[in-house]
């Protein structure tokens, strides 16, 4: 039970100490969050260009049921407070070199995707990559 007077002072307003705010001032606790930047958002910030604004920090919102539960501690519904749709193309990214590489929300695209940008034996090494890490973690929740 939160003391009468108690003060929670929350330093960055990224992503987490939103999210902390959130949660406790929920729980009754008065809450204060300090940031240097004029603006909150941390790592969610975009910066402008002649193309328009680019995402300099995440730019696709994954583990969504993550996200869900926050909102329900906050008895808030996810769905209601935000406009959120699915899109097909996640995120294009740019190397010095020209290369451009489209990544989407399916598994079967990003692999099409890799291989027509950097080669199916990149294609196959990321494959093999994530077999390796699928295995890893299927050990890991066996000894859990």
């Amino acid at each position: 039970m939160p003391k009468e007077n108690e003060q929670i002072i929350i330093i960055g307003a990224g992503i987490g100490g939103l999210v902390s705010a959130l949660l406790l001032s929920k729980q009754g606790l008065k809450v204060t969050v300090v940031e240097r930047n004029g603006y909150p958002g941390g790592k969610l910030r975009a910066f402008s260009s002649q193309e328009g604004p680019i995402d300099a920090g995440p730019t696709v919102l994954t583990l969504i049921d993550v996200f869900q539960e926050i909102f329900t501690q906050a008895n808030l519904n996810i769905f209601k407070e935000l406009d959120l749709h699915k899109e097909e193309l996640l995120a294009r990214h740019y190397w010095p070199d020209g290369k451009c590489l489209d990544l989407f929300s399916t598994h079967e695209k990003n692999l099409s995707s890799i291989e027509k940008v950097f080669g199916k034996i990149q294609q196959l090494n990321l494959i093999s990559f994530m077999e390796i890490v699928r295995r890893f973690l299927m050990l890991l929740i066996i000894r859990c």
